[in-house]
């Protein structure tokens, strides 16, 4: 499904319409509202706007991410880390969480 499957003239909202396209923006199904044949407006559930915005964050997360990785030195595996330390990885895991304030 498209976004541009659920669209409805801008007239609508001007005739009084404005429920209507309301109830037709379901979950993942935004309503665009159209002027002079072009989208204009998308009309969109809270939940609909509140997701995209969190996947908005992530894939910004996601970039900042990436470029630290190609910016950095060398990646160091935890398990070269745990040998060159001494460390016992099953010692590692059989910790007990701790709850940074």
């Amino acid at each position: 499904m498209t976004v541009l499957s659920n669209t409805h003239p801008m007239s609508t909202l001007s005739r009084g319409g404005a429920s209507a396209v309301m109830e037709a923006a379901q979950d993942g199904n935004p309503a665009v509202v159209m002027k002079n044949s072009r989208p204009y407006r998308v009309v969109s559930t809270v939940a609909d706007y509140e997701h995209a915005q969190e996947l908005e964050e992530d894939v910004v997360l996601l970039a900042m991410a990436l470029h630290r990785l190609e910016s950095s030195g060398p990646i160091i595996s935890a398990k070269s880390v745990y040998e060159d330390l001494g460390i016992d990885p099953a010692e590692v895991a059989a910790m007990d969480e701790v709850e940074l304030s």
